[in-house]
């Protein structure tokens, strides 16, 4: 049985039946590529734009979307951001993520692979400012990479 690691019992795992498929595929596919631990860490819960297809907002309805840890894929290129997060766990004021690092080329191809098997993908800061994370949801593909 194929079992999909949450970070804790605080993620809402009500989704949709397809996006179960695509976090089983996502998983597999994480192993193969030998990108280390796979995490979920949010679905129908979190902090997300209103609309999101995290659904968060609606109660009745059934989550479209998910999370994936990508730390351990992040390239640091401000060592004093490093510095700041490892100590305080946020990046300093000043800072957006998009400009203290990138992810990995192996995370990125990765990213590519869900594409092409037709699943809805962000990287975020890659793409879209945010924490970084891997973000995957049901509907037609979208990867369009906006870093250097």
């Amino acid at each position: 049985m194929l079992t999909i690691p949450l970070k804790d019992r605080d993620v809402n795992p009500r989704v949709k039946v397809e996006l179960g498929v695509i976090l089983g595929w996502a998983r597999m596919g994480w192993g193969i590529a030998g990108l280390g631990p796979f995490v979920v860490t949010s679905l129908k819960d979190g902090k997300h734009k209103a609309g999101s297809q995290h659904r968060q907002d609606i109660p009745e309805a059934l989550g479209e979307a998910a999370d994936i840890r990508t730390w351990q894929h992040w390239l640091w290129t401000d060592e004093q951001a490093k510095e700041h997060f490892a100590t305080w766990g946020k990046l300093p004021p000043e800072k957006k993520w998009r400009d203290c690092g990138h992810h990995s080329q192996k995370l990125l191809s990765f990213a590519h692979s869900l594409q092409a098997a037709g699943i809805r993908v962000v990287v975020h800061p890659d793409q879209l400012d945010g924490v970084p994370h891997l973000h995957v949801a049901i509907g037609h593909a979208v990867f369009v990479y906006l870093g250097d």
